[in-house]
Protein backbone atom coordinates (compact mmCIF):
# COMPACT_ATOMS: atom_id res chain seq x y z
CA UNK A 1 0.00 0.00 0.00
CA UNK A 2 1.36 3.39 -1.03
CA UNK A 3 1.40 6.35 1.34
CA UNK A 4 0.39 9.69 -0.16
CA UNK A 5 3.39 12.07 -0.27
CA UNK A 6 3.20 15.31 1.66
CA UNK A 7 1.54 18.31 -0.03
CA UNK A 8 2.19 21.67 1.64
CA UNK A 9 0.70 24.27 -0.70
CA UNK A 10 -1.09 24.73 -4.03
CA UNK A 11 -1.57 28.16 -5.62
CA UNK A 12 -3.12 29.33 -8.88
CA UNK A 13 -0.63 31.22 -11.07
CA UNK A 14 -1.44 33.68 -13.86
CA UNK A 15 0.51 34.38 -17.03
CA UNK A 16 2.48 37.61 -17.00
CA UNK A 17 4.77 38.75 -14.22
CA UNK A 18 3.05 36.47 -11.69
CA UNK A 19 4.34 33.34 -13.42
CA UNK A 20 7.77 34.64 -14.34
CA UNK A 21 8.47 36.15 -10.91
CA UNK A 22 7.78 32.71 -9.45
CA UNK A 23 9.87 31.05 -12.16
CA UNK A 24 12.84 33.24 -11.32
CA UNK A 25 12.45 32.56 -7.59
CA UNK A 26 12.31 28.80 -8.13
CA UNK A 27 15.35 28.75 -10.40
CA UNK A 28 17.45 31.06 -8.23
CA UNK A 29 16.38 29.17 -5.11
CA UNK A 30 17.33 25.73 -6.48
CA UNK A 31 20.13 24.07 -4.52
CA UNK A 32 20.69 20.60 -5.97
CA UNK A 33 18.66 19.75 -9.08
CA UNK A 34 16.40 21.66 -11.44
CA UNK A 35 14.29 20.37 -14.33
CA UNK A 36 12.82 22.74 -16.92
CA UNK A 37 10.75 21.18 -19.71
CA UNK A 38 8.86 23.43 -22.09
CA UNK A 39 7.40 23.33 -25.57
CA UNK A 40 8.53 26.83 -26.61
CA UNK A 41 11.68 28.60 -25.44
CA UNK A 42 12.31 31.77 -27.43
CA UNK A 43 15.45 33.86 -27.73
CA UNK A 44 13.72 37.11 -26.72
CA UNK A 45 14.03 39.17 -23.53
CA UNK A 46 12.10 36.60 -21.49
CA UNK A 47 13.95 33.60 -22.91
CA UNK A 48 17.33 35.27 -22.44
CA UNK A 49 16.46 36.08 -18.84
CA UNK A 50 15.34 32.52 -18.10
CA UNK A 51 18.47 31.05 -19.70
CA UNK A 52 20.51 33.50 -17.61
CA UNK A 53 18.85 32.32 -14.39
CA UNK A 54 19.46 28.69 -15.31
CA UNK A 55 23.07 29.44 -16.27
CA UNK A 56 23.72 31.07 -12.89
CA UNK A 57 22.20 28.06 -11.15
CA UNK A 58 24.40 25.65 -13.10
CA UNK A 59 27.52 27.67 -12.30
CA UNK A 60 26.83 27.49 -8.58
CA UNK A 61 26.65 23.71 -8.76
CA UNK A 62 22.97 22.97 -9.37
CA UNK A 63 22.40 20.10 -11.81
CA UNK A 64 20.19 21.84 -14.39
CA UNK A 65 18.34 19.79 -17.00
CA UNK A 66 16.64 21.66 -19.84
CA UNK A 67 14.43 19.84 -22.36
CA UNK A 68 12.62 21.77 -25.10
CA UNK A 69 10.58 20.49 -28.00
CA UNK A 70 12.46 20.63 -31.29
CA UNK A 71 9.39 21.64 -33.30
CA UNK A 72 8.14 24.26 -30.84
CA UNK A 73 11.59 25.75 -30.25
CA UNK A 74 13.05 25.31 -33.73
CA UNK A 75 13.96 29.02 -33.93
CA UNK A 76 16.32 28.86 -30.96
CA UNK A 77 19.59 30.20 -32.43
CA UNK A 78 23.06 28.75 -32.14
CA UNK A 79 24.18 31.52 -29.80
CA UNK A 80 21.53 30.45 -27.31
CA UNK A 81 22.60 26.80 -27.48
CA UNK A 82 26.22 27.83 -27.05
CA UNK A 83 25.40 29.86 -23.92
CA UNK A 84 23.35 26.99 -22.50
CA UNK A 85 26.10 24.42 -22.96
CA UNK A 86 28.94 26.71 -21.83
CA UNK A 87 27.09 27.30 -18.56
CA UNK A 88 27.04 23.54 -17.90
CA UNK A 89 23.29 23.08 -18.38
CA UNK A 90 22.38 19.56 -19.45
CA UNK A 91 20.37 20.28 -22.56
CA UNK A 92 18.64 18.42 -25.33
CA UNK A 93 15.85 18.81 -27.86
CA UNK A 94 12.90 16.46 -27.75
CA UNK A 95 12.49 14.67 -31.10
CA UNK A 96 15.29 16.29 -33.13
CA UNK A 97 15.80 15.11 -36.73
CA UNK A 98 17.20 11.59 -37.15
CA UNK A 99 16.40 10.63 -33.54
CA UNK A 100 14.48 7.63 -32.23
CA UNK A 101 11.86 10.04 -30.88
CA UNK A 102 11.38 11.51 -34.34
CA UNK A 103 10.45 8.05 -35.65
CA UNK A 104 7.12 8.54 -33.84
CA UNK A 105 5.72 10.70 -36.63
CA UNK A 106 4.65 14.13 -35.43
CA UNK A 107 4.98 13.45 -31.69
CA UNK A 108 5.74 16.51 -29.60
CA UNK A 109 6.62 17.25 -25.97
CA UNK A 110 3.97 19.84 -25.14
CA UNK A 111 4.00 20.01 -21.36
CA UNK A 112 5.38 22.92 -19.32
CA UNK A 113 7.00 21.77 -16.08
CA UNK A 114 9.57 23.40 -13.78
CA UNK A 115 10.57 21.49 -10.65
CA UNK A 116 13.39 22.24 -8.22
CA UNK A 117 14.93 19.96 -5.59
CA UNK A 118 11.88 17.65 -5.71
CA UNK A 119 10.06 20.13 -3.44
CA UNK A 120 8.58 22.96 -5.52
CA UNK A 121 7.04 22.92 -9.01
CA UNK A 122 5.33 25.12 -11.58
CA UNK A 123 3.01 23.20 -13.89
CA UNK A 124 0.66 24.67 -16.48
CA UNK A 125 0.36 25.87 -20.04
CA UNK A 126 2.81 28.78 -20.06
CA UNK A 127 5.81 28.77 -22.37
CA UNK A 128 8.97 30.85 -21.91
CA UNK A 129 8.56 33.78 -24.28
CA UNK A 130 7.70 37.49 -24.21
CA UNK A 131 4.12 36.94 -25.30
CA UNK A 132 3.41 35.09 -22.04
CA UNK A 133 5.20 37.65 -19.87
CA UNK A 134 4.97 41.19 -21.24
CA UNK A 135 3.23 40.88 -24.60
CA UNK A 136 4.72 41.83 -27.95
CA UNK A 137 4.35 45.10 -29.86
CA UNK A 138 0.65 46.03 -29.64
CA UNK A 139 -0.42 42.60 -28.36
CA UNK A 140 -1.23 42.09 -24.70
CA UNK A 141 0.02 39.17 -22.61
CA UNK A 142 -1.56 35.87 -23.65
CA UNK A 143 -4.06 34.53 -21.14
CA UNK A 144 -2.92 31.31 -19.48
CA UNK A 145 -2.58 29.62 -16.09
CA UNK A 146 -0.38 27.33 -14.04
CA UNK A 147 -0.22 26.04 -10.47
CA UNK A 148 2.63 26.30 -8.00
CA UNK A 149 2.94 23.22 -5.80
CA UNK A 150 5.14 22.75 -2.75
CA UNK A 151 5.87 19.58 -0.81
CA UNK A 152 7.26 16.08 -1.16
CA UNK A 153 4.60 15.37 -3.79
CA UNK A 154 6.83 17.28 -6.23
CA UNK A 155 8.99 14.18 -6.50
CA UNK A 156 6.34 12.88 -8.91
CA UNK A 157 6.84 15.52 -11.68
CA UNK A 158 10.57 15.36 -10.96
CA UNK A 159 10.59 11.65 -11.87
CA UNK A 160 8.54 12.29 -15.02
CA UNK A 161 11.00 14.98 -16.13
CA UNK A 162 14.06 12.93 -15.25
CA UNK A 163 12.95 9.87 -17.18
CA UNK A 164 11.78 11.84 -20.21
CA UNK A 165 15.08 13.71 -20.33
CA UNK A 166 16.97 10.41 -20.22
CA UNK A 167 14.60 8.86 -22.78
CA UNK A 168 13.34 6.24 -20.35
CA UNK A 169 9.73 5.16 -19.75
CA UNK A 170 7.82 7.39 -17.36
CA UNK A 171 6.68 5.99 -13.98
CA UNK A 172 3.70 3.70 -14.45
CA UNK A 173 1.82 5.21 -11.54
CA UNK A 174 1.94 8.69 -10.03
CA UNK A 175 0.79 9.06 -6.44
CA UNK A 176 -1.77 11.63 -5.29
CA UNK A 177 -1.07 14.26 -2.63
CA UNK A 178 -3.39 15.45 0.13
CA UNK A 179 -3.61 18.52 2.34
CA UNK A 180 -6.64 18.98 4.58
CA UNK A 181 -9.59 18.27 2.26
CA UNK A 182 -7.62 19.03 -0.92
CA UNK A 183 -6.66 16.14 -3.20
CA UNK A 184 -4.17 16.61 -6.02
CA UNK A 185 -3.31 14.23 -8.86
CA UNK A 186 -0.75 14.49 -11.64
CA UNK A 187 -2.16 13.26 -14.94
CA UNK A 188 -0.46 12.54 -18.25
CA UNK A 189 -1.54 12.14 -21.83
CA UNK A 190 0.71 10.28 -24.23
CA UNK A 191 -1.51 8.31 -26.59
CA UNK A 192 1.43 6.65 -28.30
CA UNK A 193 2.39 5.18 -24.91
CA UNK A 194 -1.27 4.32 -24.21
CA UNK A 195 -1.73 7.01 -21.56
CA UNK A 196 -4.94 9.05 -21.76
CA UNK A 197 -5.32 10.08 -18.13
CA UNK A 198 -6.05 13.76 -18.75
CA UNK A 199 -8.67 13.04 -21.38
CA UNK A 200 -10.37 10.50 -19.13
CA UNK A 201 -10.29 12.93 -16.21
CA UNK A 202 -12.01 15.65 -18.26
CA UNK A 203 -14.48 13.16 -19.70
CA UNK A 204 -15.45 11.83 -16.28
CA UNK A 205 -15.82 15.34 -14.85
CA UNK A 206 -18.34 16.25 -17.57
CA UNK A 207 -20.18 12.92 -17.26
CA UNK A 208 -20.55 13.33 -13.50
CA UNK A 209 -21.28 17.07 -13.39
CA UNK A 210 -24.57 18.04 -11.81
CA UNK A 211 -24.54 21.83 -11.72
CA UNK A 212 -21.81 23.51 -13.75
CA UNK A 213 -18.88 23.01 -16.09
CA UNK A 214 -16.71 26.01 -16.96
CA UNK A 215 -13.60 26.01 -19.11
CA UNK A 216 -11.16 28.35 -20.81
CA UNK A 217 -10.21 26.36 -23.88
CA UNK A 218 -7.60 27.36 -26.43
CA UNK A 219 -7.73 25.66 -29.85
CA UNK A 220 -11.06 24.07 -28.87
CA UNK A 221 -11.68 21.30 -31.39
CA UNK A 222 -12.83 18.28 -29.39
CA UNK A 223 -13.90 15.07 -31.06
CA UNK A 224 -17.56 14.19 -31.49
CA UNK A 225 -17.76 11.96 -28.43
CA UNK A 226 -16.65 14.78 -26.14
CA UNK A 227 -19.01 17.26 -27.78
CA UNK A 228 -21.85 14.82 -27.15
CA UNK A 229 -20.84 14.59 -23.49
CA UNK A 230 -21.11 18.38 -23.23
CA UNK A 231 -24.48 18.32 -24.98
CA UNK A 232 -25.82 15.61 -22.65
CA UNK A 233 -24.61 17.57 -19.63
CA UNK A 234 -26.43 20.69 -20.85
CA UNK A 235 -29.57 18.60 -21.54
CA UNK A 236 -29.71 17.41 -17.94
CA UNK A 237 -29.53 20.97 -16.62
CA UNK A 238 -25.78 21.51 -16.17
CA UNK A 239 -24.69 25.06 -17.04
CA UNK A 240 -21.86 24.52 -19.53
CA UNK A 241 -19.77 27.60 -20.31
CA UNK A 242 -16.75 27.73 -22.63
CA UNK A 243 -14.39 30.70 -23.01
CA UNK A 244 -12.87 30.73 -26.49
CA UNK A 245 -10.23 32.93 -28.07
CA UNK A 246 -11.10 35.99 -30.13
CA UNK A 247 -7.61 36.86 -31.45
CA UNK A 248 -5.67 33.74 -32.38
CA UNK A 249 -2.13 32.84 -33.36
CA UNK A 250 -3.54 29.97 -35.46
CA UNK A 251 -6.25 31.47 -37.72
CA UNK A 252 -7.12 28.10 -39.27
CA UNK A 253 -7.88 26.62 -35.85
CA UNK A 254 -10.00 29.61 -34.88
CA UNK A 255 -11.98 29.36 -38.11
CA UNK A 256 -12.45 25.61 -37.55
CA UNK A 257 -13.74 26.38 -34.05
CA UNK A 258 -16.45 28.56 -35.58
CA UNK A 259 -17.79 25.52 -37.43
CA UNK A 260 -18.68 24.00 -34.03
CA UNK A 261 -20.60 27.06 -32.81
CA UNK A 262 -23.84 25.98 -34.47
CA UNK A 263 -23.92 22.57 -32.76
CA UNK A 264 -22.81 23.87 -29.36
CA UNK A 265 -25.30 26.75 -29.27
CA UNK A 266 -28.22 24.58 -30.37
CA UNK A 267 -27.37 22.16 -27.56
CA UNK A 268 -27.65 24.90 -24.97
CA UNK A 269 -23.94 25.41 -24.33
CA UNK A 270 -22.93 29.01 -23.62
CA UNK A 271 -19.94 30.37 -25.53
CA UNK A 272 -17.88 33.43 -24.69
CA UNK A 273 -15.14 35.07 -26.75
CA UNK A 274 -12.10 36.45 -24.93
CA UNK A 275 -11.18 39.71 -26.67
CA UNK A 276 -8.13 41.39 -25.03
CA UNK A 277 -5.43 38.99 -26.30
CA UNK A 278 -4.76 35.46 -27.48
CA UNK A 279 -6.33 32.92 -25.14
CA UNK A 280 -3.85 30.11 -24.51
CA UNK A 281 -5.45 28.73 -21.32
CA UNK A 282 -6.32 25.09 -20.68
CA UNK A 283 -8.37 25.08 -17.46
CA UNK A 284 -11.62 23.36 -16.55
CA UNK A 285 -13.85 23.27 -13.48
CA UNK A 286 -16.90 21.22 -12.49
CA UNK A 287 -19.50 21.71 -9.75
CA UNK A 288 -17.32 24.08 -7.75
CA UNK A 289 -15.17 21.24 -6.42
CA UNK A 290 -13.07 19.77 -9.27
CA UNK A 291 -10.56 21.55 -11.51
CA UNK A 292 -7.82 20.76 -14.00
CA UNK A 293 -4.91 23.01 -15.01
CA UNK A 294 -2.11 22.17 -17.41
CA UNK A 295 -0.96 21.90 -21.00
CA UNK A 296 -3.75 19.73 -22.44
CA UNK A 297 -5.94 21.27 -25.15
CA UNK A 298 -9.34 19.75 -25.91
CA UNK A 299 -8.47 18.74 -29.46
CA UNK A 300 -7.12 15.80 -31.43
CA UNK A 301 -3.52 16.99 -31.38
CA UNK A 302 -3.29 17.00 -27.59
CA UNK A 303 -5.14 13.72 -27.33
CA UNK A 304 -3.29 11.76 -30.01
CA UNK A 305 0.01 13.48 -30.78
CA UNK A 306 1.40 15.39 -27.81
CA UNK A 307 2.91 14.49 -24.47
CA UNK A 308 0.83 16.47 -21.96
CA UNK A 309 0.86 17.03 -18.20
CA UNK A 310 -1.97 18.39 -16.04
CA UNK A 311 -2.70 18.86 -12.38
CA UNK A 312 -6.15 17.71 -11.24
CA UNK A 313 -7.38 19.29 -8.00
CA UNK A 314 -10.41 18.20 -6.02
CA UNK A 315 -11.03 21.01 -3.55
CA UNK A 316 -13.90 23.45 -3.07
CA UNK A 317 -11.93 26.56 -2.00
CA UNK A 318 -9.40 26.25 -4.85
CA UNK A 319 -12.01 25.44 -7.51
CA UNK A 320 -14.44 28.13 -6.37
CA UNK A 321 -11.61 30.68 -6.44
CA UNK A 322 -10.75 29.61 -10.01
CA UNK A 323 -14.43 29.74 -11.02
CA UNK A 324 -14.79 33.22 -9.55
CA UNK A 325 -11.81 34.36 -11.60
CA UNK A 326 -13.30 32.85 -14.77
CA UNK A 327 -16.61 34.56 -13.93
CA UNK A 328 -14.74 37.86 -13.74
CA UNK A 329 -13.07 37.28 -17.10
CA UNK A 330 -16.44 36.48 -18.68
CA UNK A 331 -18.13 39.48 -17.13
CA UNK A 332 -15.45 42.07 -17.83
CA UNK A 333 -13.54 40.92 -20.91
CA UNK A 334 -15.68 38.55 -22.97
CA UNK A 335 -18.51 38.86 -25.48
CA UNK A 336 -21.11 36.10 -25.46
CA UNK A 337 -21.64 34.28 -28.74
CA UNK A 338 -25.35 33.73 -29.27
CA UNK A 339 -27.71 32.45 -31.95
CA UNK A 340 -28.27 36.10 -32.87
CA UNK A 341 -24.64 37.12 -33.43
CA UNK A 342 -22.83 33.87 -34.39
CA UNK A 343 -21.35 34.37 -37.86
CA UNK A 344 -21.63 30.68 -38.72
CA UNK A 345 -25.43 30.88 -38.38
CA UNK A 346 -26.01 33.98 -40.48
CA UNK A 347 -23.19 34.26 -43.02
CA UNK A 348 -23.14 31.48 -45.66
CA UNK A 349 -19.64 32.42 -46.84
CA UNK A 350 -18.29 32.25 -43.29
CA UNK A 351 -20.11 28.95 -42.78
CA UNK A 352 -18.38 27.51 -45.84
CA UNK A 353 -14.94 28.79 -44.77
CA UNK A 354 -15.33 27.39 -41.27
CA UNK A 355 -16.50 24.05 -42.66
CA UNK A 356 -13.48 23.95 -44.98
CA UNK A 357 -11.09 24.79 -42.12
CA UNK A 358 -12.64 22.09 -39.95
CA UNK A 359 -12.43 19.56 -42.80
CA UNK A 360 -8.74 20.35 -43.37
CA UNK A 361 -8.09 19.93 -39.66
CA UNK A 362 -9.92 16.60 -39.55
CA UNK A 363 -8.11 15.35 -42.65
CA UNK A 364 -4.73 16.14 -41.10
CA UNK A 365 -5.70 14.25 -37.94
CA UNK A 366 -6.89 11.20 -39.90
CA UNK A 367 -3.66 11.17 -41.92
CA UNK A 368 -1.62 11.31 -38.72
CA UNK A 369 -3.57 8.52 -37.03
CA UNK A 370 -3.38 6.35 -40.15
CA UNK A 371 0.40 6.78 -40.22
CA UNK A 372 0.61 5.97 -36.51
CA UNK A 373 -1.46 2.79 -36.85
CA UNK A 374 0.59 1.73 -39.87
CA UNK A 375 3.83 2.29 -37.98
CA UNK A 376 2.51 0.22 -35.08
Amino acid sequence: MHTAPNLDKVELVHSGEDYFTRLQAIITGAREVLHVQVYILEWDDTGKAAIGWMSDAARRGVRVFLLVDHFGSSQLPGIALEQIREAGIRFRFFAPPYSIERLAFGRTMHHKIVVADERIALIGGINIADRYRIGVETERVWLDFAVQIEGAVCRQPHLVCERLFRQKPAPKRLLAGHIDHLKLRFLRNDWMRRRTEIYRGCRDAVKNARHSVTMAASYFLPEKSFRRLLARAAARGVEVRIILSGPSDVPLARLAEHYLHRYLLYKGIRLFEWRPSVLHAKVMTADGRWSSVGSYNLNHLSRYRSIEFNVEITDKPFTQMLEQHLDELIREHCVEITAENAQVLHNPWHRFKSWLAYTVHRTMVVMYLSRRLYDS
